[in-house]
């Protein structure tokens, strides 16, 4: 990793890099991920491309240079801080490549061999238990059913389905105790040993989990040949810092700090823990209490990039990791055998096949069953930190005090768990409203104490917006669930999240315009909330809602007028009054000068604004020319107002008509381009 970095987006570079990875985008698109190294000066970069170039071999290259976008949104994925937390610090979008040196023969044969492999394993099995195979054998994640990997997730299994320290050490072991057996020596057996376990290394990817558990194995290998006792602590310690001081930033890697947490609980806690208890003779109560420890180390960096923690996976982990012996014996045995014969690989896979099936079905029976996962939101940093050094004082106390008697021990373990109680995200306060950044779209969430509204909910360029920014920032609050959706029209850019919100959290009701234009957009939509079971609700103008100390008022469409007169979507937008304490929001949706000119007629369509209340605008249909009139924000006296739209949009939103006519009024503007996500917090002391 090296520091200075000169490039920015934009620049034209050309030179030659060398293929340190080739994977599949999607298993079924022509489009591969390829990560590239300068052969000048070795920095890495991530690029696209339609041709699988060979692995090793030499391209030269020339393309301009883009940034990984920041995350703008609290709980979104950051591309950036991963790609960093790697080595990666910019991508090249290639406009010409062509390959100057092929890779030499050992490199060749493990593309090979990995191709192979691959189309093997399809030969063997179906698509859902032979992508399987490949992540796990190859590290090609490619082929992975979306929904296998879903409930490995949730179930909180996923691990192993990634090429992880447990399946290293297991390949590794294998092969050294093999080798002993064979009656070679010490020396040549971990000789031979280390240098399969870098072949297969290079072979699965040089992932950063893979290394650690390879120079921990290697130093293992070692250690028998030394004949001296393998200490743990120090192994760990050696491993890490290999891989730190190549890349200091890879300590923000989630995979790298499960990946240390893991063997840290399973080698260091788990022991402590079980010997204090006196059950090092007791082969179930020391597993059982091992894959506890394992969830309980891990739990905040679970709860912080996954927000919440599955309920059952100690238990599901208990039953499951015992089977990954026999489970990858069978995937290596049939991936070889079926190199040389198909019915002899089926046969030998078996065993692999009817093992993963009954890991899914366990892993599916823990999520059908009651209060299958807490949700904890993304603790802070300072929780973190606390739980730690808590569960160290605890650790500490079980491993150094030999005079706590037994009953004593056990109250100390059992508190353990209860350290859980520090992780759960406190709301920043009870009252506060955010706009989120879904690009060209629009998404507002309002929080009271005990109310939890959102407004619109869609985006026009930013796929799958629902599970990529909007669930994520709702689950890392600690929000599952939303008493009110207001759906202020049905175009995509305010609705095409609905499905990924419904099958994620609790939607109570929806509250939709009487005056709704009926199209087949609006059709599909009450279709879908139809079929969930969702409560649909429809609002005339100056319907309203009172709940503690949320009021929301519907002030537009008319009945006497746009009713008749308007029929497009966007000027029969639902525009709401909300005012929660402190804070005053008057949405508008996508309402033009034209509806704006109805509502300007209105006498009674505000009440007088209190004086200890913000009242804040959402600038009409992103920003557009045609909306925001001088007479509508004369009309409204805003203090604020927010704009909601995407980074060089088609569109040219915001317009600078309608900046030039909000600094004309001297209302302070933000949008979500410049600012990312906008949030909005009651100051307590008023």
């Amino acid at each position: 990793m090296h520091e200075t970095d000169t490039l920015k987006e934009g620049d034209i570079v050309e030179g030659k890099y060398i293929i340190e990875a080739v994977s599949h985008v999607n298993f079924d698109a022509s489009e591969y991920r390829l990560y590239l190294k300068d052969v000048d000066n070795d920095k890495e970069y991530l690029a696209y491309s339609k041709d699988p170039y060979p692995y090793k071999s030499i391209i030269k290259v020339k393309g301009s240079i883009y940034d990984f976008r920041k995350a703008t949104n609290e709980g979104e994925y950051n591309p950036q801080k991963y790609y960093k937390s790697i080595g990666i610090l910019h991508g090249i979008s290639i406009t010409k490549a062509e390959v100057v040196k092929k890779p030499n023969v050992f490199y060749k044969y493990i593309g090979n061999l990995r191709e192979k492999l691959t189309n093997t394993y399809e030969s063997l099995d179906d698509k859902k238990h032979s992508g399987i195979y490949t992540a796990m054998i190859i590290g090609e994640r490619s082929a992975l059913d979306n929904d296998v990997k879903d409930i490995y997730t949730s179930a909180g299994i996923a691990h192993i389905l990634a090429i992880s320290g447990l399946h290293l050490a297991l390949i590794g072991m294998s092969f050294y105790r093999f080798l002993r057996k064979r009656g070679l020596s010490y020396a040549i057996s971990a000789y031979v040993s280390s240098l399969f376990l870098i072949m297969y290394v290079i072979f699965c990817g040089n992932s950063m989990s893979v290394r650690r558990a390879a120079i921990m194995m290697i130093i293992y290998l070692i250690s028998e040949y030394l004949n001296r006792d393998y200490d743990l602590i120090n192994s760990i310690s050696i491993a890490s810092l290999i891989i730190l001081m190549d890349n200091p930033y890879a300590v923000t890697n989630s995979g790298f700090q499960l990946s240390f947490s893991c063997v840290i609980a399973i080698g260091i806690v788990a022991p402590i823990i079980i010997n204090s208890l006196e059950l090092k003779k007791k082969m179930l109560p020391s597993m059982l209490v091992t894959s506890a420890t394992i969830t309980l180390i891990n739990l905040p960096i679970i709860a912080y990039n996954y927000f919440y923690v599955p309920t059952y996976s100690i238990l599901v982990n208990f039953l499951v990791i015992p089977m990954m012996s026999f489970i990858m014996t069978g995937m290596i045995a049939g991936g070889l055998s079926g190199l040389v014969s198909v019915p002899l690989g089926m046969y030998m896979i078996g065993i692999s096949h009817y093992g993963l099936d009954i890991c899914e079905y366990l892993a599916s029976l823990s999520l059908r069953l009651p209060f299958s996962r807490i949700l904890f939101g993304r603790p802070s940093t300072g929780s973190i930190l606390v739980y730690y050094i808590i569960m160290m004082a605890f650790i500490y106390l079980l491993y150094s005090k030999n005079n706590i008697s037994a009953k004593h021990k056990l109250y100390l373990v059992l508190i353990i768990p209860c350290l859980s109680l520090l992780l759960f995200n406190r709301q920043r306060c009870n009252t506060y409203m955010t706009m989120l950044d879904v690009s060209q779209g629009q998404c507002i969430y309002v929080n009271t104490k005990n109310n939890h509204i959102m407004i619109d909910c869609g985006s026009s360029d930013v796929d799958n917006v629902g599970q990529k920014r909007i669930v994520p920032y709702l689950l890392s609050n600690r929000i599952d669930s939303v008493d009110y959706l207001f759906i202020t029209h049905c175009d995509a850019d305010h609705t095409n999240a609905l499905e990924d919100l419904i099958f994620s959290i609790d939607i109570k009701h929806v509250v939709l315009s009487s005056y709704i234009v009926d199209d087949p957009k609006t059709a599909s939509i009450t279709n879908l909330l139809k079929s969930h079971n969702i409560d649909i609700i429809y609002w005339d103008e100056y319907t309203s809602l009172k709940k503690d100390d949320l009021f929301i008022t519907s002030f537009y469409p008319l009945s006497d007028s746009a009713s008749n007169e308007i029929k497009d979507n966007n000027e029969l937008s639902l525009c709401l009054n909300i005012t929660i304490p402190g804070i005053n929001l008057i949405v508008t949706g996508d309402i033009g000068f034209e509806a704006e000119e109805y509502i300007c007629k209105e006498k009674n369509v505000y009440a007088d604004k209190p004086s200890d209340t913000i009242r804040i605008l959402q600038v009409a249909h992103h920003g557009s020319r045609y909306s925001s009139s001088a007479d509508f924000l004369s009309f409204i006296q805003a203090d604020k107002a927010f704009i909601s739209c995407g980074r060089n949009n088609r569109y040219g939103h915001p317009s600078p008509d309608t900046i030039s006519r909000l600094e004309g009024f001297g209302i302070e503007h933000l949008c979500t381009v410049d600012t990312g996500q906008i949030t909005v917090i009651r100051d307590k002391k008023r």
